[in-house]
């Protein structure tokens, strides 16, 4: 129980002061100062209140607290700040659904409420079971940063490469976002963690001769368009299996990508301009082989990946990723060594893509050579022409 008492004086000047002297329960002395009395009576009154509080206090809670308080010492934490912390982040969300159950809740929500498209979902979906897989009998405001650690050296022994437990580790961060939002976790430990780093290397594209070989092959095929398209405009794949007849203009010499087809949902305009190396290029294979079909018809067949891997064994050439895609930006840029006007071509939002893994991978030379492939029956219609 804590001794104390008060004590009253003045200074030099005549102010009066007042100081509480109190022998505290753990044998300290303290002196403390007022210049007002009732302030000091207060003071005086609660560190006896305090003292004959834990005097009261259970001989087991006053042992298992100075224990915990002696744990918590050497890492700087009191009492106070672990209790804080454990009312903040564990006991609010202990009533909280496991993750098998939470995952069902947000691929959900996702699906009725963020306007992501099905391939999306889908991709969600098996991102999302491997980590139910993992963790999905806890709650997921007890999974830690070693956690996510541990799974990453687990995907890692199981073979997965640098881009998979990227993509893995990045979609659990889009539940814990979710989670805080929803109340359900109080931070998304994925933020603190340092993800694999994917390794780009070199990018990958096609020279002009297996270019023309791919062409050739593709010529009688329902897949020219899908691969003309691809190579010279760099339309991304999957926004080539939702192009339509409806957004290729011909009579305005360009191709009208709308936000439904567009990885990015931003609308974007490809022009062929007329007396323009790349334009007539474009032109010359629209006029050989015209979109036909109803405007909602597909400009891509239902299984255009297998045709094009069928077109692929046919031409005999190598398919690095993205093959046409990159072939397109290769091409493009190295014809005009212009980043903003390849950007636009390729719907990006910045140039600093472009120039850093674009630049110098051929020559002007081959990309007139590349534009200047045509049809079969066409004039000109050979690489060196």
């Amino acid at each position: 129980m804590a001794i104390a008492k008060l004590r009253k004086g003045k200074y030099k000047t005549g102010k009066p002061w007042f100081m509480v002297d109190a022998t505290l329960p753990d044998g300290r002395r303290s002196r403390k100062f007022f210049d007002d009395e009732v302030l000091a009576q207060n003071y005086r009154d609660k560190l006896i209140r305090d003292g004959t509080e834990a005097l009261s206090i259970p001989h087991h809670i006053a042992r298992e607290a100075w224990d915990c308080h002696q744990r918590l010492l050497s890492h700087g934490w009191t009492l106070t700040t672990a209790t804080d912390y454990v009312l903040t982040h564990v006991v609010k969300f202990q009533t909280k659904p496991i993750i098998e159950e939470l995952v069902k809740q947000f691929l959900d929500d996702t699906e009725k409420n963020s306007g992501v498209r099905e391939a999306t979902l889908e991709d969600l979906k098996i991102r999302m079971s491997k980590f139910v897989a993992r963790f999905g009998d806890r709650q997921l405001h007890t999974i830690t940063l070693n956690d996510l650690k541990a799974w990453n050296q687990e995907m890692t022994k199981d073979g997965l490469g640098p881009r998979s437990r990227h993509h893995y580790l990045t979609k659990a961060g889009q539940l814990f976002n979710w989670g805080v939002n929803d109340c359900t976790v109080s931070e998304n430990p994925v933020a603190k963690m340092k993800l694999p780093r994917c390794e780009h290397g070199e990018i990958g594209f096609l020279s002009v001769g297996e270019c023309e070989k791919l062409l050739r092959a593709a010529e009688s095929t329902t897949m020219v368009h899908h691969i003309v398209f691809g190579m010279y405009l760099g339309i991304r794949p999957n926004e080539l299996t939702r192009l339509k007849a409806r957004h290729v203009k011909i009579d305005q010499r360009c191709i009208i990508l709308d936000a439904d087809v567009t990885k990015t949902s931003q609308r974007r305009v490809i022009e062929f301009p007329e007396n323009d190396l790349f334009g007539d290029c474009v032109m010359a294979w629209l006029s050989r082989y015209p979109v036909r079909g109803a405007p909602t018809d597909l400009i891509s067949p239902d299984n255009a990946y297998w045709k094009l891997l069928t077109i692929r064994k046919v031409a005999g050439v190598p398919w690095p990723h993205d093959a046409l895609r990159h072939t397109a930006a290769s091409f493009h840029y190295a014809m005009w060594n212009d980043a903003i006007r390849t950007s636009h071509l390729l719907g990006h939002s910045s140039t600093k893509m472009l120039s850093q893994h674009y630049k110098g991978l051929t020559t002007r030379a081959d990309a007139e050579r590349f534009y200047r492939l045509r049809p079969l029956g066409s004039a000109g219609s050979g690489a060196g022409s």
